[in-house]
């Protein structure tokens, strides 16, 4: 399956009112035929805010869409039991002919994680072996595993994903505003089928994690061609810079619960401001760009498939 170039976040998240994500259909359609290629989605269990589940939300765009790709941005695959997750996934990717890409990272608050009832610190080691089982599940029969935390004798997920080989699993890690961790791209050059920057990991940090990205696949004997490189990028496109840095500034805090350094994370401002900007993270080796616009999704859709994806093609 080709990389996606231009994709959108789909609005999963609202502040206020939660009637609003019951356009969530007709924004896929949209965003189908202003062009973008592929429609992502965030996770989440608990937020203090109306937030759509991940999956389902793909497993409806999938019967609503049909030439986008699918992508979570990031699922927090630790939380999960990973025989479950490779079971919906291929369901998914199979009705959907093949269009999903799983982006996977630790992720997760204290509070998500003591409700599911997984130590935090066996997150690393529970999401390398959940990549295996599930990668296992997507592609053989008969399967066999006798792993720290999960056993599987003699079974078989049928039917398998539409895309031979399975589900490209993209990894992703970060820290709001902070360097992104290394342990974190080694995981991605290692056992990745790509690096999937954070919207909350500032651009600079971005552009030097893709770099030691490239270096470290290199080092593991694989060709980072045959490898992706995205990120997912708050946006706001608009006339007015301080208008647009408002809009994002009190968005994002009341969705991460913390304050955002806007000028360093976020893209906006005029269509030049953003292609402007953007046009570094291609320069730095991003093949693909997540748009997330925080409010007026339709409004934001049009105007950058329209004045800042020609800019940056």
């Amino acid at each position: 399956m080709s990389e996606p170039r231009f994709g959108i976040n789909i609005p999963q998240f609202h502040p206020e009112d939660s009637a609003e994500l019951l356009h969530l259909g007709k924004f896929a359609m949209r965003a189908e035929s202003l062009g973008f290629d592929s429609l992502w989605t965030l996770d989440g269990i608990f937020r203090d805010a109306p937030f759509l589940e991940p999956l389902s939300s793909l497993a409806f765009l999938a019967a609503t869409t049909n030439r986008v790709k699918l992508g979570t941005a990031v699922l927090m695959l630790p939380l999960r039991v990973p025989a479950i997750i490779a079971k919906f996934t291929a369901t998914v990717d199979f009705l959907s002919s093949g269009r999903l890409i799983l982006g996977a990272a630790l992720g997760g608050t204290a509070n998500e994680f003591a409700a599911t009832g997984v130590p935090m610190n066996e997150r690393v080691a529970r999401f390398t072996e959940g990549i295996k089982i599930m990668r296992m599940l997507w592609t053989e029969t008969h399967v066999n595993f006798k792993g720290r935390f999960w056993q599987l004798e003699d079974v078989t997920v049928s039917p398998k994903p539409a895309q031979a080989g399975g589900i490209p699993v993209w990894i992703g890690g970060s820290q709001v505003g902070e360097e992104v961790n290394e342990k974190a791209i080694e995981r991605a050059a290692r056992i990745g089928d790509g690096w999937l920057g954070a919207g909350s990991t500032e651009l600079a940090a971005h552009e030097r994690a893709s770099k030691k990205f490239v270096e470290l696949a290199r080092k593991f004997g694989r060709d980072p061609r045959s490898l992706a490189l995205a990120k997912r990028v708050y946006i706001q496109v608009d006339s007015d810079r301080e208008r647009a840095k408002t809009v994002l500034k009190r968005t994002l805090s009341a969705f991460y619960g913390r304050g955002i350094d806007v000028d360093r994370t976020c893209v906006y401002g005029t269509e030049r401001d953003c292609i402007e900007n953007l046009s570094h993270l291609r320069e730095a080796g991003t093949k693909t760009l997540i748009f997330h616009p925080v409010v007026d999704h339709f409004g934001q859709a049009e105007v950058v498939a329209r004045d800042v994806v020609p800019g940056l093609s």
